[in-house]
């Protein structure tokens, strides 16, 4: 029709084609043809998605292997992140099966050769002699987030406190911090230690766990650094984690009152313009 002379535009490959033309003309290259690799070059972690008690056996810690390889072996001693408990490793079984190694993505049981009563949904596990690559317990992270629900007329401040789920884990975190808005695609910041952000506002928050979880950062761990914050409004924010401050390590807070204050966690974040 002379009307559209642009779908029949010879300069472009998708006009004057159907979709299914256009789909079937569409070129993969090598690099798009391989699989994504699992992240098993990190070290263990297994959050931990239920805890059962079955008669006869005990403790079963049942959860999804998100990095690294769960290895049947009794040098193994697992560590649980959130209480610090040690324990060896009794058996492991993927649907009622045994195993003696758990890769990515594999859903398992982990059954222990002493009673474990301190896990519970939420909680990581990790080996124990992983040194410094062994899950620890956060005591603030930095979190790039968008509040995607009005939470009141007044917007969200420093001292919010929604519910963070992270993996597995529910706990409430404190919006300690407000470090800066940030533009939607550039990502640069907008506005420095803004008094309040609104539903839409992109943002940098220091944010600090109410209970003890272990938390990562999405860059390292991938899922396991994504985070979304819901109130009873519903789900009011979601975005990833970019940096961790576990417990016993530097900076120490400033003040006398053990937290920290917000000169304290704009310096820690470094978030530049």
């Amino acid at each position: 029709s002379p009307l559209i002379p642009w779908y029949y535009d010879p300069a472009k490959n998708f006009c004057g084609r159907t979709l299914v033309e256009v789909v079937d003309a569409l070129k993969v290259t090598h690099q798009q043809q391989q699989p994504v690799q699992p992240p098993t070059e990190y070290l263990l972690r297994l959050p931990v998605s239920r805890c059962i008690k079955v008669q006869g056996i005990g403790t079963v810690a049942i959860g999804r292997v998100a990095t690294g390889t769960l290895i049947d072996h009794g040098s193994k001693t697992l560590l649980f992140c959130n209480s610090g408990r040690r324990t060896g490793i009794q058996s492991v079984e993927t649907f009622w099966n045994p195993v003696k190694t758990a890769n990515v993505g594999d859903r398992v049981g982990i059954h222990f050769p002493e009673p474990v009563s301190v896990t519970r949904r939420g909680d990581m596990i990790g080996y124990a002699n992983g040194g410094w690559m062994s899950p620890k317990v956060c005591r603030r992270f930095l979190a790039q987030i968008v509040i995607t629900a009005r939470v009141s007329q007044k917007g969200i401040r420093n001292g919010y406190t929604p519910t963070l789920h992270i993996h597995t884990a529910t706990v409430p975190c404190r919006f300690n911090t407000v470090i800066a808005t940030h533009h939607r695609k550039s990502l640069k910041v907008i506005k420095s230690r803004p008094e309040t952000v609104h539903r839409g506002h992109v943002c940098s928050v220091v944010m600090v766990p109410l209970k003890p979880v272990c938390v990562e950062t999405a860059a390292e761990f991938g899922r396991l650094g994504r985070i979304v914050m819901r109130d009873c409004v519903g789900i009011v924010a979601c975005g990833i984690v970019t940096k961790v401050q576990v417990v016993e390590e530097e900076p120490e807070p400033t003040t006398n009152s053990n937290q920290f204050s917000h000169n304290d966690d704009e310096e820690w974040a470094e978030v530049t313009r």
